[in-house]
């Protein structure tokens, strides 16, 4: 919702943004929770999200997870197909959680893995509208939702909560240093996904830069570098 849908031909730009942004959250999802089988995994055409309605009142987008067409046969258990339901359900999870006054507490609590935890995080932030651009809110709802009785509103003050909790993540005690390289980055919230570690003990580790280090940060993608901290 939000004055520039309020018409009758809101703009071309504003609805592929939406739809831009949700196809690649999702998808961000989905590839953190196949990183450990395949690192450098493209989501094939066949599991793209499918637009499904459209409809005026403010804007009423529809989006699918569409099956296999014929001649696909899907093995159970198939990991790319499992994380691309698991994606949306954690979406759908952690937006409903993000309006609960505990909500990090939540969410910490149902999403243990640090790193699934923080790149879902961070995909909220995203599609949660900054206000500038004509939405000042976006309801989600969907299978994942069905036991709730009103929609997860997200806001520019859910993108602005989800920032905070993303500057304070749970940390060990322990110091730990690697060296891998950098194939992934995310300058709005300060990660980067660092892959290809020294040792081949860890298929890739989620890390996060202080502001501080904002403007060389926009170098490392696909350099080597070394990260050391809690």
């Amino acid at each position: 919702d939000g004055e520039g849908l309020q018409t009758d031909s809101p703009r071309l730009s504003l609805v592929s943004n939406i739809m831009r942004d949700v196809r690649k959250q999702v998808g961000t999802m989905i590839k953190t929770l196949v990183s450990s089988v395949n690192e450098a995994i493209e989501l094939p055409k066949e599991i793209d999200l499918g637009l499904s309605s459209i409809a005026h009142g403010s804007l009423y987008l529809g989006f699918s997870l569409p099956n296999p067409g014929p001649g696909f046969q899907i093995l159970a258990g198939d990991p790319l197909f499992e994380a691309s339901r698991l994606a949306l359900v954690t979406l759908g999870t952690v937006s409903a959680h993000c309006e609960a006054s505990n909500g990090y507490e939540l969410i910490r609590r149902d999403f243990a893995d640090p790193k699934l935890r923080d790149t879902a995080l961070s995909a909220v932030g995203h599609l949660a509208p900054t206000g500038h651009a004509g939405i000042s809110s976006m309801s989600i709802s969907g299978r994942a939702l069905k036991t709730r009785v009103s929609w997860p509103v997200l806001t520019p003050q859910t993108r602005q909560q989800v920032r905070s909790w993303l500057e304070r993540p749970v940390l060990s005690d322990g110091i730990f240093e690697f060296r891998g390289r950098v194939r992934a980055i995310d300058l709005d919230f300060r990660r980067f996904d660092l892959r290809r570690i020294d040792g081949g003990h860890l298929p890739d580790l989620r890390c996060i830069y202080p502001a501080s280090l904002d403007q060389p940060a926009r170098k490392w993608l696909d350099t080597t570098v070394t990260v050391r901290g809690r």
